[in-house]
């Protein structure tokens, strides 16, 4: 027998929740770990989150969003499809609180949301330690591969950072 899941939690009287988002987050959102200035002599590591959606929806959630102290961008997906667009979180706190606002919900992405939790905890511990993260690239790049492996997009081939 199939097992149902019902996610359940209301915020407001939007109709928005954390149950809401984590559930549309399972299905049309991603996580990626990145190489900020890539070209530029120290390297940085970066995390994001995505969720695609029309813009009005997405206006919602990103009300929503900004209203728990996480800010957002929205920006147009692609010139083809005037419809869509994507909520993108791109600053460490930000991913970071709206991971723990949405883990209890979620059912699909809790693999990679635990790889970008650690690709967090890693870039953190380094900064605590005063250690330069452009040295220490390797850890990320397998946690970034890891990540990818999960994804939709089909077989890509990754080129390592270091």
């Amino acid at each position: 027998m199939p097992k149902i899941i019902i996610r359940t939690g209301s915020v407001g009287g939007t109709g928005t929740s954390w149950a809401y988002i984590a559930g549309l987050f399972d299905g049309e959102g991603c996580f990626s770990i990145f190489l900020r200035n890539k070209t530029h002599k120290y390297p940085n590591i970066g995390v994001k989150a995505s969720i695609s959606g029309d813009d009005e929806h997405l206006k919602i959630i990103g009300h929503f969003l900004y209203g728990e102290g996480i800010i957002s961008c929205i920006s147009k997906k692609s010139k083809i499809n005037s419809q869509a667009y994507d909520l993108t979180l791109s600053s460490f706190d930000s991913v970071k609180v709206f991971i723990n606002k949405i883990t209890p919900f979620l059912i699909l992405k809790k693999p990679q949301v635990e790889l970008v939790l650690e690709a967090i905890k890693k870039k953190e511990e380094l900064k605590l330690s005063h250690n330069k993260i452009y040295k220490n690239l390797r850890p990320f790049d397998e946690l970034r591969r890891k990540l990818h492996e999960y994804s939709r997009k089909g077989l890509r081939i990754l080129k390592p950072w270091y």
